[in-house]
């Protein structure tokens, strides 16, 4: 075979910095440097040519780093290439026990990274969560709020949040009511927003948004006050910090694999992990309990919560955010809040005057 010299370029498959190589042609296909060195002998069977676009050719070796490559658009090379290599369109294959191999660790490894996501993570964070300084958790709520508003579009918050004298002190009075004897870690912070979303929301450190939409929705203050109630039970078993700490995770998790992840995302992350929070079953009987607990108490019956609920779910689209985003709802719910509250009770958390002013705070 007679030799000709001609220019490429080559990849060593560590690196992403190109060499420029002068093509030696004879009983191997030789790589030089500029300066005349040899990079590479490539024998002619070990060359393959892998996928480029048309007047374009790349080959790979089999006994190179996977990922070494040359390219050239030399039409006259590549015609010798095609005519030297007899193995060329064959493609680059891994013995059978090392593609094995292969397999079965990639099988094992996402394996593994499911199993600490689906049950790692919230077994981590239900120890983590009593550990964390309710300063911290305080503090990380400050920090929240705001992206969270920004994510439900009542940003700035100040702007959105509903503030009458009697409307106020009805928010006290439903408060005091519901939580009773309760020792909440945090002193609860109400919030009434201006927002049509039919939902309650509970933050770290005891904020709790109240949305216009869900009050609206209620007939009776005593509805509301069983949401209330319920979200005072979340804030008593800090699920929200909990709920933060599995979702963040996860997210931190599938950023880092994707390689989009700075330290400024970490609140990021924790704020729409609160808002897409599905809680599981375990959490929101437990805020169930708590809410019986605080409306046996307040004799004050769980019936006007359930007709809100079923109200809600009727009206609701499914495009639509309401609170069964964040609470999932199930027959099973609505059965043991009616069945664990007396319906006879019948004491209003608030009079005709201040469930008005309630309903009337953000007109």
């Amino acid at each position: 075979m007679t030799e000709s010299k001609i220019h490429g370029l080559y990849f060593d498959g560590k690196s992403a910095r190109p060499i420029e190589v002068v093509v030696k042609c004879g009983l191997t296909m030789d790589l030089l440097a500029s300066d005349g060195r040899t990079l590479k002998k490539w024998r002619w069977d070990d060359l393959r040519e892998e996928d480029a676009p048309p007047g374009f050719c790349r080959l790979s070796n089999d006994r190179e780093h996977p990922l070494a490559r040359f390219e050239t658009i030399d039409s006259k090379l590549i015609e010798t290439v095609r005519a030297a290599a007899p193995a060329l369109q064959r493609k680059r294959t891994l013995e059978k026990s090392g593609r094995n191999k292969i397999i079965s660790l990639i099988l094992l490894a996402v394996l593994s990274l499911a199993g600490i996501i689906v049950y790692g993570i919230p077994a981590i964070a239900s120890r983590i969560t009593p550990l964390v300084p309710l300063a911290w958790e305080k503090k990380l709520g400050v920090l929240i709020e705001p992206q969270v508003a920004k994510a439900i579009k009542i940003n700035p918050i100040g702007s959105y949040i509903c503030s009458t004298p009697k409307g106020d002190a009805a928010v006290k009075k439903m408060l005091v009511r519901m939580k009773g004897s309760a020792d909440l870690p945090f002193e609860p912070d109400i919030k009434v927003i201006n927002h049509n979303m039919k939902n309650a929301v509970a933050l770290p450190g005891g904020i709790i948004f109240l949305m216009k939409g869900l009050i609206k929705s209620a007939d009776s203050p005593d509805a509301v006050a069983g949401v209330l109630a319920h979200e005072l039970g979340h804030v008593n078993g800090r699920d929200s910090i909990r709920e933060i700490a599995e979702g963040s995770s996860r997210s931190f998790i599938l950023s880092l694999l994707l390689g989009d992840v700075t330290g400024s995302t970490v609140v990021i992350f924790a704020s729409q992990a609160l808002l897409g929070a599905a809680y599981s079953r375990d959490i929101e009987r437990n805020a169930d309990n708590f809410a019986i607990a605080r409306m046996n108490e307040a004799n004050v019956s769980a019936k006007p919560m359930a007709d809100l609920f079923s109200v809600i779910d009727v009206r609701s689209k499914e495009t639509e955010q309401n609170i069964f985003a964040s609470h999932p709802l199930t027959r099973e719910r609505i059965i043991h809040l009616t069945d664990s509250v007396s319906t006879s009770q019948n004491s209003p958390v608030l009079n005709t005057e201040e469930w008005q002013a309630l309903r009337t705070m953000c007109d």
